[in-house]
């Protein structure tokens, strides 16, 4: 079984009926490429590295990126999902706004992802087909948060 992470924008309102009501979230949590649904795959634990440098959610900003969000609902397969409301989500896209992913994930030293135990593992034996995987799913992410925060949307993440 695989660890995919997903995230989706909603609007306030449905987002804030999803945390109060589990059979209105049900239907939001397919995986399905819906409308304002990204999957970034097995890239998510990677992407959150090359952001914060360390492995697991730390009090900085851009640890929210990907573990950010008030937990609610049920487990999913590998936890609830999160909830970010839209000035969390406004100013996570402020950070990602100055975030190179070609310079970042260049600059990362591919052995410290699997020395560091990130999903899914063997980042350096794949070497630039790894980079080219962080860097494609980060960009898409940094796309994803923007278009929420100029939407002022919330945005809810899960792995499934």
């Amino acid at each position: 079984m695989s660890m995919i992470g997903y995230f989706r924008r909603l609007n306030p309102a449905t987002a804030q009926l999803a945390m109060t009501d589990a059979a209105s979230a049900d239907h939001l949590f397919t995986g399905s490429g819906a409308e304002g649904e990204l999957d970034v795959d097995k890239a998510w634990h990677a992407i959150h590295f090359v952001l914060n440098g360390e492995p697991w959610p730390n009090p900085g900003l851009l640890s929210q990126v990907v573990f950010g969000g008030e937990p609610f609902g049920d487990d999913l397969g590998y936890g609830p999902a999160r909830h970010l409301d839209p000035m969390t989500v406004k100013a996570i896209a402020e950070e990602l706004r100055d975030i190179d992913p070609d310079a970042i994930v260049a600059a990362v030293d591919l052995s410290r992802l699997d020395d560091a135990e990130i999903y899914s593992g063997e980042w350096a034996a794949n070497g630039d087909g790894s980079r080219r995987y962080i860097k494609d799913n980060l960009r898409a992410l940094c796309t994803f948060y923007a278009t929420a925060a100029a939407r002022d949307e919330a945005v809810v993440a899960w792995l499934g």
